[in-house]
């Protein structure tokens, strides 16, 4: 497993994460000593670590046995370059527009992922691995529901519908690219978003979902959306604990296969879904609200308009051009951004109520 090692140091793991991943893999299920694994706090730190990025999760059995999970080689593999390639694209088919030593970074960085992928692929099935809980009723910690999630989107055969509204999932890379590989192998995914979830998203990211990777997407007000949820075909449902605050959303969640539950939120999903607005329809408005931004932002300074561009095009995952605070109170004062929550740590442009006319 030397082989394995090196890769995942390659990928950059930092060096007692790759020993404990290398170890869960290498050591049969039941001979784990899950508290050996932390005993150190510098093991824990980076146990922690692979729990945070979605390689493993944890889930207690009812005996009080602790299992340790691995995600799927194939998603593994994809979201690590996903997250990768985010640090300098919002798409990979931009990765040409780069500087030469960043697309060789990219090149050699997607082959070690190919290697990993290949190299646990071949393995995969002599590992015995514990099954997700399929008791009717399962609360997941937020540590571990990126990874929850990605898993059940794997199982789906059909269609998986669901509700996407803040506060979003951290780990996002992996959700989306389970999402992906099943909407690769043609099963549908139903959206349904709210209108600051569409700005924050942003135009090009908007547009890439819905003709690139074929999600089925509508638009809500977020005051008409009382519930966020995945459903799984009609096998499973994961449900997010709302904040009493704000009308969000934690990270928190349930995942349900009792059969009446599930029938329940089928009928919610359609009900919100039938009223809701075709986003086909929201971005072509968008694209032409896109030209309008532009000429109202056409006597600002280069590097703003390239800022403001970007905050439009990508919302809240734009962080290429950094603006001061002086320019920040500038742009509020012209009412050309507004901050996404109280919190102040992201900037969106301010479209919500050109956005709001639409519905």
């Amino acid at each position: 497993m030397k082989i394995l090692r090196k890769i995942l140091l390659e990928l950059g793991f930092p060096i007692n994460a790759a020993m404990i991943f290398e170890k869960i893999l290498v050591v049969s299920k039941d001979k784990i000593d899950y508290k050996s694994l932390i005993l150190k706090s510098s093991m824990k730190d980076a146990f922690n670590w692979l729990r945070e990025i979605g390689v493993i999760l944890i889930q207690t059995s009812a005996n009080g046995n602790i299992n340790i999970i691995p995600i799927h080689p194939v998603i593994l593999s994809r979201s690590l370059f996903s997250r990768e390639c985010w640090k300098f694209v919002f798409h990979q088919n931009q990765i040409n527009t780069l500087s030469l030593d960043k697309r060789y970074h990219l090149q050699k960085y997607k082959r070690y992922c190919d290697n990993l992928e290949t190299l646990l692929l071949k393995n995969w099935d002599k590992f015995q691995w514990a099954k997700i809980s399929d008791q009717d009723i399962v609360y997941i910690p937020q540590e571990d529901t990126s990874t929850i999630l990605a898993e059940n989107i794997l199982s789906a055969h059909q269609e998986i519908q669901g509700i996407v509204i803040p506060d979003w999932l951290p780990n996002i890379a992996l959700v989306w690219e389970s999402l992906v590989e099943k909407m690769r192998h043609g099963v549908e995914y139903k959206r349904i978003s709210d209108e600051l979830t569409w700005i924050a998203f942003g135009y090009e990211i908007n547009k890439r979902d819905i003709l690139e990777a074929g999600v089925n997407l509508k638009i809500q007000i977020r005051e008409k959306i009382p519930e966020k949820f995945f459903l799984i075909d009609d096998k499973k449902c994961l449900i997010f604990s709302p904040i009493c605050k704000n009308n969000k959303f934690n990270m928190e969640m349930t995942l349900v296969s009792n059969p009446f539950i599930i029938n329940a939120q089928q009928q919610k999903f359609k009900e919100i879904w039938n009223k809701s607005l075709d986003a086909l329809v929201l971005l072509k408005y968008s694209k032409k609200l896109r030209k309008e931004y532009i000429n109202k932002i056409e006597k600002e300074k280069q590097g703003i308009k390239e800022f403001l561009m970007g905050l439009y095009d990508y919302g809240v995952f734009y962080d290429k051009i950094a603006i001061s605070q002086k320019d920040i109170v500038e742009l509020k004062r012209k009412s050309l951004v507004r901050y996404y929550s109280n919190s102040k740590s992201k900037l969106l442009p301010n479209i919500h109520d050109e956005i709001l006319r639409q519905f």
